[in-house]
């Protein structure tokens, strides 16, 4: 081999040889692992080594994931239904995620390990910046990962904090009493997340912290740390109804977990669904609510779905006795349903991941959501005008709901074009989101990190500025004022009157 030859071949191979990576989504939540895994798929798939903590392991996994369990964490929020915004105790709930994640033996045994490396470290951020300590051990990049739309608590990691962006449908109600009650929701829940600080300082020295000083390092402050984020990769994009001003570090790429590949559908599915000639109607209401359903409801249901002449096919735990044309399976590709041709109605509970998918194949879509950000999401798609909201325990408006989204042709038109917008990007959500965590490990990504986010409230609001006026203005009128009593005592102005 000519040396000529042996040159060209390293400069190949330096160019394909992958990163390390290190995905930090231990989230107990069947819904946070379609996340995490899209983006083990997508970085697998560009050429990245990546080494995935996760309490669902995924199957068929390749020499060049690593996965480490956490499976424990599925135990902590057994039978309950995270909703902070309503309920802000919720978050104690969240931080005994996060110490059982950073405290596990198979995660210590990861970070003791003074030989392991990692070009960048991609974390959830899922209302705690622990994670931000898996960068400081391995001195590398951090990147966030937003499962939800954008938020205050999030995009303050990397520029300011403004409750113009908390959880809220305030982008499709401009109500006062609307706009107050958001602003107590987003106080409350800030109060109740500056509770957990001490405890997340403590835990953040203590999991990090013997770690960095075994490396020959010093941990940096949790306050600093917590802000070394270089960008934000955000589940949410403008076609789902969300227009905000973001700032250049926070990246939208709603839709990245969906996959190209589509899996194939059961034979029996699959002969269902092409024979339907009047459509077919999906519902999936999510384990919270679809394990929870009354019997009474169920049946009633079931006499809606009888009515409306349509093929349905309801993904359900149970088996339940149903009327000739319901179908009722344990599980089922959702993507690939929304994705057939005689698909024409998505029933959902409105978490996020299934709006992006409606959006995606152009479904209209009924919302039966249960927790404040399900109802945001449904909110938005309401006001975009291709879905409809329903209250379960109410069935005439399920029912009319149902009427309504399939005899106005409307509402199919609408998620088409909605559909249309969301497809015309540059590059798609997978490509973005590689593109981007690779842009960070070649650069540094310093240069992506505002310079808001290093600047105190008191520089944002001007009150530098602000004060120094008030001073000076109140020093010149002091001296006006004591000017004009001296002038007064040396002059007698009767002289002139």
């Amino acid at each position: 081999m000519s040396k000529l030859t042996l040159m060209l071949l390293l400069t190949y191979l330096s160019f394909c040889c992958g990163y390390k990576l290190l995905l930090v989504f231990p989230f107990p939540s069947l819904t946070n692992s379609v996340f995490g895994q899209g983006f083990v798929r997508n970085l697998l798939k560009a050429g990245h080594e990546v080494t995935y903590i996760t309490p669902y392991p995924m199957k068929n996994a390749t020499k060049a994931l690593r996965q480490i369990e956490v499976t424990s964490n599925t135990n902590i929020l057994t039978g309950k239904e995270l909703d902070v915004e309503d309920d802000p105790s919720v978050l104690e709930d969240l931080f005994q995620i996060t110490n059982a994640t950073v405290m596990h033996k198979n995660v210590q045994k990861l970070l003791i390990d003074t030989k392991e490396k990692f070009d960048a470290v991609i974390a959830e951020w899922m209302y705690s910046e622990v994670y931000a300590g898996f960068s400081s051990v391995f001195n590398c990049p951090l990147v966030w990962s937003s499962p939800m739309l954008p938020n205050s608590f999030v995009l303050s990691l990397i520029n300011e904090d403004s409750t113009s962006y908390s959880y809220s449908d305030l982008m499709t109600s401009t109500s006062f009493w609307r706009r107050q009650m958001e602003q107590f929701r987003y106080f409350r829940l800030k109060f109740h997340r500056w509770l957990l600080n001490d405890k997340e300082k403590s835990l953040f020295n203590r999991a990090f912290g013997p770690v960095v000083a075994k490396r020959g390092g010093i941990l940096p402050p949790f306050e600093v740390t917590k802000h070394n984020g270089s960008l934000v990769l955000g589940n949410s994009h403008y076609s789902i109804g969300q227009k905000l001003r973001l700032p250049l570090n926070y990246v939208s790429i709603a839709g990245f977990h969906i996959d190209e590949k589509r899996e194939i559908l059961p034979k029996n599915l699959q002969k269902i669904m092409d024979g339907s000639k009047k459509g077919v109607v999906y519902i999936r209401l999510g384990s919270m609510l679809g394990e929870s359903l009354p019997k009474n409801i169920e049946t009633t249901m079931l006499d809606i779905f009888k009515e409306i002449n349509r093929t349905v096919i309801w993904e359900h735990d149970e088996v339940l006795k149903t009327p000739n044309n319901v179908h009722v399976f344990n599980h089922v590709e959702q993507q690939s349903i929304l994705a057939h041709k005689n698909c024409v109605l998505f029933i959902s509970n409105g978490n996020l991941l299934s709006v992006i998918e409606a959006v995606h194949f152009g479904m209209p879509i009924i919302g039966i959501p249960t927790t404040q950000d399900q109802v945001m999401n449904m909110g938005i798609a309401v006001h975009e005008g291709f879905a409809k909201m329903a209250d379960l325990p109410d069935m005439p408006t399920l029912k009319a709901a149902i009427d309504l989204v399939l005899q106005n042709p409307k509402y199919r038109e609408l998620a088409r074009s909605m559909s249309s917008i969301y497809h015309d990007r540059p590059i798609t959500p997978s490509k973005e989101l590689v593109y981007w965590i690779e842009h960070v490990i070649r650069n540094g990504g310093k240069h992506l990190r505002s310079a808001v986010a290093d600047t105190g409230c008191y520089s944002m609001a001007y009150l530098a500025v602000a004060t120094a006026v008030i001073v000076v203005s109140f020093i010149v009128s002091c001296a006006c004022f004591l000017f004009r009593r001296k002038v007064e005592k040396e002059v007698d102005f009767k002289k002139f009157i």
